[in-house]
């Protein structure tokens, strides 16, 4: 069977938005995707980023996440939920990082050229 996905809405980028465009964008967006969002943002990290990548892009990465960790606690309280399902959900995204893993043909190093 392939699996059939569909996909409801636009999503944009904050990165290149100013930190109240980033705010007012969020606002307009429900709770719901908000949450899930979130979830599916640390999962792609978990699952995609190797310790090594991890290590290398530590600076960069602490600085985004504790600064998106700071403003859902202080503005968007109820999507800091979707870490009680990511957390419950870390032995699903183990094993897919692990084949993921196992079938890349590509290493770190080149996953690192090619980001910048």
């Amino acid at each position: 069977h392939e699996a059939v996905a569909y996909h409801d809405r636009g999503a944009k980028s904050t990165a290149l938005m100013s930190i109240g465009q980033a705010h007012e964008y969020r606002k307009t967006k429900k709770a719901f995707i908000n949450y899930h969002s979130y979830k599916n943002h640390l999962a792609i990290l978990y699952k995609n980023y190797s310790w090594q990548m991890l290590l290398i892009r530590f600076p960069h990465l602490a600085l985004y996440e504790i600064s998106k960790l700071l403003y859902l606690l202080f503005t968007e309280f109820s999507t800091l939920k979707s870490l009680r399902e990511f957390c419950a959900l870390v032995p699903v995204y183990k094993a897919k990082k692990r084949c993921r893993q196992v079938s890349s043909k590509i290493s770190y190093r080149h996953m690192l050229k090619s980001m910048r």
